[in-house]
């Protein structure tokens, strides 16, 4: 089971949920979201994470993305876009948690 069904989900280990064979999908549903990351790109989507990125380390604002997929995959495999990430993510996690919070609540998602 995968968190996603674009393009480039065979290049992005992370969004790899697990084997239906082994665990519940109900499972494996609720456990991708224990990956902060996972949920915030259900939250904000791929493109406001990047815009992120791209204010924290000007050099990514050389990269031309065109489609939700390609910016995905440079999130995850790009060198400099994930080093960012891991260095930044932090930050976002209390506007992202209200989010998703609120959305739960209006049952949203």
């Amino acid at each position: 089971m995968a968190a996603c069904c674009g393009l480039t989900i065979k290049k992005i280990k992370e969004l790899k949920l697990g084997n239906l064979n082994c665990y519940s999908a109900r499972f494996l549903y609720e456990l991708q979201y224990m990956n902060f990351i996972n949920l915030w790109l259900k939250i904000e989507g791929p493109y406001a994470i990047f815009k992120f990125l791209r204010s924290k380390q000007p050099r990514l604002n050389a990269i031309s993305l065109n489609h939700n997929c390609q910016i995905c995959s440079t999130i995850f495999n790009n060198p400099l876009a994930r080093k960012t990430l891991q260095n930044n993510y932090v930050e976002m996690i209390p506007s992202v948690l209200f989010k998703y919070r609120i959305q739960k609540q209006l049952k949203i998602i």
